[in-house]
């Protein structure tokens, strides 16, 4: 349970006599089928209504006063735009858990769309892991529980779901409200689209940030930054019309400078002109 409320000094079941009873024994112990407690006082002199205490069938428990409440929360995140169940539990004073039934929920604050009476929750597209926090209420007593909720879709946040682009980038170079976030767009006009920048490697926010190619030889070819999980393809042509797989290709595993892809066909005439191109794939 997260943030359990005590709701008194817990005082063990055998600190209470029996004041009117109906098929209880002596331990606080009932027979199958028999009525519970009509009304028990402490030692103290207090008097406890039965509806203040829990009860299980047979002989399985004894009857208890609730020493604390709380809110039971998943250990793991849950997924982002899901549904699941919390629930609130009474702690009672002999040591047991309890569940109960909250008489209301609410949401403290995180990426929660809403949350039912009976503690199913439905959590909302994140753009990362989140904190949400929930309260229930029991009678008079109050308990609050946090837990994650996961960006289990890198793409289906805000405005610019489903656009191929992460969004955790996206978020990290624009506003939420950047017109220019989509993968055709290029805010900062270096020829060069969101797409091409971020399989690249590069700002989109930057001019001066940018893939760049450099002929170290006749039929090699520099690039200026290779990113990890991406592969590089070396294509050729002679008239920028057509292009031929040179079959020239590399996948990184790290992010790693100044890498070099080899045409190992290049045109054999000496007055060839020749063009190359890179294809990056994520």
């Amino acid at each position: 349970m997260g943030g359990v409320v005590l709701a008194q000094e817990p005082r063990s079941s055998e600190h209470y006599t029996l004041r009117e009873e109906s098929s209880v024994s002596a331990y606080g112990q009932r027979a199958a089928g028999a009525h519970v407690l009509v009304q028990m006082s402490a030692n103290s002199g207090e008097d406890a209504h039965s509806t203040h205490y829990s009860h299980g069938s047979g002989h399985t428990r004894l009857l208890t006063h609730p020493a604390g409440f709380g809110v039971s929360v998943p250990r793991d995140p849950i997924p982002e735009d899901a549904t699941t169940d919390l629930w609130a539990g009474m702690l009672d004073d002999d040591g047991w858990g309890v569940q109960v039934e909250a008489s209301s929920w609410a949401i403290l604050r995180g990426p929660l769309r809403e949350i039912g009476i009976s503690g199913r929750v439905i959590t909302l597209p994140v753009s990362e892991t989140l904190v949400a926090e929930v309260e229930a209420t029991w009678g008079d007593l109050r308990a609050t529980g946090d837990f994650l909720v996961a960006d289990t879709n890198p793409d289906n946040f805000a405005h610019f779901a489903a656009d191929g682009l992460p969004d955790a980038w996206q978020l990290e170079y624009f506003a939420l409200d950047d017109p220019l976030v989509g993968p055709l767009d290029d805010p900062d006009g270096d020829g060069l689209n969101n797409q091409f920048e971020f399989l690249t490697g590069y700002s989109p926010a930057d001019g001066a940030s940018a893939f760049d190619l450099l002929l170290a030889s006749d039929a090699m070819v520099e690039l200026s930054k290779v990113m990890p999980g991406r592969t590089y393809r070396l294509y050729r042509s002679t008239d920028l019309q057509s292009w031929e797989d040179t079959g020239a290709e590399m996948m990184s595993n790290s992010e790693l400078w100044g890498v070099s892809l080899t045409d190992p066909n290049p045109p054999e005439e000496a007055d060839s002109r020749i063009f190359y191109l890179i294809e990056v794939e994520d």
